[in-house]
């Protein structure tokens, strides 16, 4: 089954940015974003990259991309 951020992403024009940030994520590069956590989630953060929203959460050992989407739509999931 296929992600749904990775069907956003997909269709995106800015399709090689967003993959970009999204192994950004994974190998934990993230020194140039605008980076906040989420508040009501504990080792949840967003990351911001114009109007949209990528959400992950952090562990010790590694980061896994919850949702990506616009920024209305982002935080209806939680």
């Amino acid at each position: 089954m296929v992600e749904k951020f990775i069907k956003f992403i997909e269709k995106s024009q800015y399709k090689d940015l967003y993959l970009q940030i999204v192994r950004d994520i994974y190998v934990d590069n993230l020194s140039q974003y605008d980076i906040k956590p989420l508040v009501w989630k504990k080792w949840f953060f967003r990351l911001r990259v114009w109007k949209i929203r990528f959400i992950y959460k952090k562990t010790l050992k590694w980061n896994r991309i919850v949702d990506v989407d616009n920024r209305w739509d982002i935080y209806k999931w939680l």
